[in-house]
């Protein structure tokens, strides 16, 4: 049975700390993901930007199944075969909205295969209304007077009160402690990949695209 089987093991986001589960930082988002598949090359570590949306369409097409084309993910299958090259998607998306009516507090992200944009549409208007249980230990050491002016300082002081956009270099900083959105020599990046998080909202048919409709919601989420 083992030769046939397909396993998938993933792991969860963590507990909910500062810049974990209830953000899009990687440290939020990215998980252990191992996929074994009959006739699979074991022992691969891909690159590509996968994602759980892949997982529903990875069996389908194991079960004999042939995904639909509306289905957000793709069958990752391809990926465990000897010497796959597929074309794979360029950008992985993903996107926090609330947690509970208290925690509205819109979050998009897209990253291709270096940078990562986040696009905190309430960021510069108001706080993150983050929960009691998400200032972790590592939270109130870097609130400590040493860490005044302190890079560590200024990524958690961005947790509570983001800018509206933020840009990262994975490859240089893939702890995501430095914002480049100001950066004049990547603002060809930063608004491609804007571009890329619009026309991504639109294709999923995005109800908070609409600004009457997300000032309703957020009203109303904040009076709960």
């Amino acid at each position: 049975m083992w030769d046939d089987a397909l396993v998938i093991f993933v792991g969860d986001h963590g507990p909910d700390v500062t810049r974990g589960k209830m953000a899009v930082y990687e440290s939020a988002t990215r998980i252990p993901f191992l996929v074994k598949a009959p006739g699979s090359t074991l022992g691969q570590q891909r690159e590509e930007l996968v994602s759980t949306v892949d997982i529903f369409p990875t069996i389908l097409e194991a079960a004999g199944e042939n995904p639909s084309e509306s289905q957000p993910g793709r069958s990752l299958l391809p990926l465990t075969r000897p010497a796959a090259a597929p074309d794979w998607r360029p950008y992985l998306f993903t996107e926090f909205i609330t947690h509970g009516p208290e925690h509205f507090y819109p979050r998009y992200a897209v990253r291709d295969a270096r940078y990562k944009l986040i696009y905190n549409v309430l960021g510069g208007e108001r706080e993150n209304p983050l929960g009691t249980a998400s200032y972790c230990s590592a939270w109130w050491e870097a609130m400590k007077p040493e860490y005044l002016h302190t890079p560590i300082r200024a990524v958690y002081d961005r947790v509570e009160n983001p800018p509206q956009i933020e840009l990262y270099d994975l490859l240089a900083d893939p702890y995501e402690w430095n914002n480049l959105a100001e950066d004049p020599a990547l603002a060809a990046v930063r608004d491609g990949l804007m571009l890329q998080i619009k026309t991504w909202r639109e294709a999923t048919s995005d109800p908070l695209l609409d600004p009457v409709e997300f000032r309703k919601e957020e009203l109303k989420r904040r009076r709960k």
